[in-house]
């Protein structure tokens, strides 16, 4: 009998996070949530459970995503705790309107949505290798947004002037070339590498913005449960073969010039190595 599938979400207290950790219960995979709220940590794995149709494993893990030595261990601690990983659903992201530095100097927006899920894949490496030599089947989504469209990246990293909006749309147009640099790094090895605007989704992300940028956003909206739709597409479709692509509204779309841009690409994920080799403990 084959084993169950086992998925790690991060981000999954609230919003779309939450609702594709349902859809993924609902198909029957174990899953391993990452958040940094204990209390609704344990209700949710409660919750899936119940929605399981296997008595699937629910395990979560805490995390403060804004604290790079703590994504760190808890990586390596998830990478060493199972000896299958078939998908890693990087999902967690802030939209800062002025700018905080974190301990390490780091601007917080490009922590939690760019640095952390940078180190986060990346000491999960080995084993989503081993698990892709015998599945020929791994899925890393990471999330980004038509945002992308508006960033741009300078160097060094750290250094970036601070802007609102340009600063969120850096950070995903950062996950995007991240999604396309693995998937060219792992073309042979079955670890498929997918980067999915799920749409302007209803959810508390939004809240830290100005009012005026906010009733122009709900226009917009769509329900958690129509965002997870094209995640759920990319992260647990059967026999999907694209990897490197940028998805939105249930297929691939072309993304931003930038995010074809290969020297961007491989400056980045150079740049981005050195900047925070100290929390990279694996090699690839």
């Amino acid at each position: 009998m084959p084993r169950q599938k086992r998925a790690i979400i991060t981000g999954v207290t609230s919003g779309l996070g939450l609702e594709v950790s349902k859809s993924l219960a609902k198909l029957g995979y174990d899953l391993v949530l990452v958040g940094r709220n204990e209390a609704k940590l344990r209700e949710i794995a409660a919750e899936l459970e119940a929605l399981s149709p296997n008595k699937a494993t629910i395990d979560y893990f805490l995390c403060d995503f804004e604290q790079l030595d703590q994504m760190a261990a808890v990586s390596k601690l998830i990478g060493k705790a199972y000896r299958e990983i078939d998908v890693v659903i990087n999902n967690v992201g802030i939209w800062e309107t002025k700018q905080r530095l974190n301990e390490n100097g780091f601007d917080m927006t490009w922590t939690v949505n760019y640095f952390s899920p940078f180190v986060f894949t990346h000491q999960l490496l080995p084993t989503l290798r081993l698990t892709a030599q015998e599945t020929q089947d791994v899925r890393i989504v990471n999330l980004t947004s038509d945002a992308h469209r508006f960033g741009k990246i300078t160097f060094p990293l750290e250094k970036q002037p601070f802007h609102f909006f340009r600063t969120y749309g850096s950070t995903k147009l950062a996950n995007l070339l991240h999604a396309k640099y693995l998937a060219s790094l792992f073309a042979e090895e079955n670890i498929r590498v997918n980067a999915v605007h799920p749409g302007v989704v209803a959810t508390e992300f939004w809240r830290t913005l100005p009012n005026p940028v906010i009733k122009t956003i709900k226009l917009l909206m769509i329900s958690p449960e129509e965002g997870a739709k094209t995640v759920l597409s990319v992260a647990a479709a059967p026999n999907l073969t694209a990897s490197g692509q940028y998805f939105e509204r249930m297929k691939s779309v072309v993304p931003s010039e930038l995010a074809r841009d290969t020297t961007l690409m491989n400056t980045l994920y150079r740049e981005t190595t050195v900047l925070l080799a100290e929390f990279l403990q694996t090699t690839t």
